[in-house]
Order: structure tokens, then C-alpha cells, then sequence
């Protein structure tokens, strides 16, 4: 019983982690407003900065992050169980990292794959300090 409540807890936190990395959602309440098309130009600029994206890569990297936000956002709000939206969302994270590697250098991805550690990282140190 303990290992499915610690599988639980675990699942939760990447759903999380991803939620964050991809749509920002823990932005200012005016943000969260924000269309899919401002939430993949915010991130694919932050992403053009920290993965030193060329010119030629920034379209692309827009269309994939784009593709995503608006997948995601249809996920939010579907009227599917945690668990179901979170295996949803996980399967579409693990589908935009392959696309993301057919534009981005190896060096390039494996930052990409650290920041999202990163996030992952912050959301786990965040859930330990909730408020319970």
C-alpha cells in the first residue's frame, strides 16, 4: 500500500513538473490567462536564450512548443480523472522531447533535459513544504 501511495506522490510531482515546464503555470495569475500562442512564444524564447538557439531553429522550436500548449490546454480541461490527464500529459511530454530532438543539437537537448530535471526538482522541494 505504501509503494502506491509513494508511486501516487511521484506521479503527481511530474505531472506537476511538466505542467510548469511547458505552460509556465506558475506565472503571475495574468499570465495563466495567457493564449497558447503567447505561452509557446514566452517559452521557446526562454528557451532561445538559455539553449543559445540558432535563428534557423527558433520557428520550429515555436511550432513544437505551440503544438503542445494548445494539447495541454485541451488536457486541463478535460473532464478526465488526475491519473487519466496525467498519463495523457505525460505521453504527449515524452512525444514532444523526441520532436524537440530532431531540432535541437545533442548539447542543446541535454540542456533541455536538465532544466526539466531542474523544474522537477523545485516542484518535489515544493511538495515536501507544503502546507499540509
Amino acid at each position: 500500500m505504501k509503494a502506491n501511495f509513494n508511486h501516487t506522490i511521484v506521479t503527481s510531482i511530474l505531472f506537476l513538473a511538466c505542467l510548469l515546464f511547458t505552460d509556465e503555470a506558475h506565472s503571475q495569475s495574468v499570465e495563466s490567462k495567457a493564449t497558447s500562442e503567447q505561452r509557446a512564444k514566452k517559452m521557446t524564447d526562454k528557451m532561445k536564450e538559455t539553449l543559445s538557439l540558432a535563428d534557423a531553429q527558433y520557428q520550429p522550436i515555436y511550432e513544437i512548443n505551440l503544438k503542445y500548449a494548445k494539447i495541454n490546454e485541451q488536457l486541463k480541461s478535460s473532464d478526465d480523472s488526475k491519473m487519466t490527464k496525467f498519463r495523457n500529459f505525460k505521453a504527449t511530454q515524452e512525444a514532444k522531447a523526441k520532436e524537440m530532438k530532431t531540432v535541437l543539437t545533442s548539447d542543446q537537448y541535454k540542456e533541455y533535459e536538465k532544466l526539466a530535471d531542474e523544474m522537477k526538482d523545485k516542484l518535489k522541494e515544493g511538495y515536501k513544504n507544503r502546507k499540509k
